[in-house]
């Protein structure tokens, strides 16, 4: 009974999820020889899940800087609409 109380809106009464969505982006190119792929983005949503809406709790986009073909191909810019100076000042992520 308290975990089902726990999960239920004290306003509307009705019963939420707390979720995370997750979207990542990575280096490309319209070659399939294209590799390694690296992450270039990462956007994220906390929210809260109800029958009826969702509420965004918080939200996160990250730029990160490519190290193994650290120039974007036009193919990748196109795609994602990331440009290279957005991924230039981005973080380098560690090992």
């Amino acid at each position: 009974m308290k975990s089902e109380l726990a999960n239920r809106d004290m306003v509307t009464g009705s019963r939420s999820v707390k979720i995370a969505l997750i979207d990542l982006e990575c280096t490309c190119n319209d070659d399939h020889q294209f590799g390694p792929h690296e992450i270039i983005e990462v956007g994220a949503v906390m929210g809260k899940l109800c029958p009826e809406s969702f509420h965004v709790v918080s939200e996160l986009q990250l730029y990160i800087r490519p190290i193994i073909n650290p120039t974007l191909t036009n193919f990748c810019t196109e795609l994602t609409g990331i440009t290279q100076s957005t991924v230039d000042a981005g973080v380098i992520l560690e090992e």
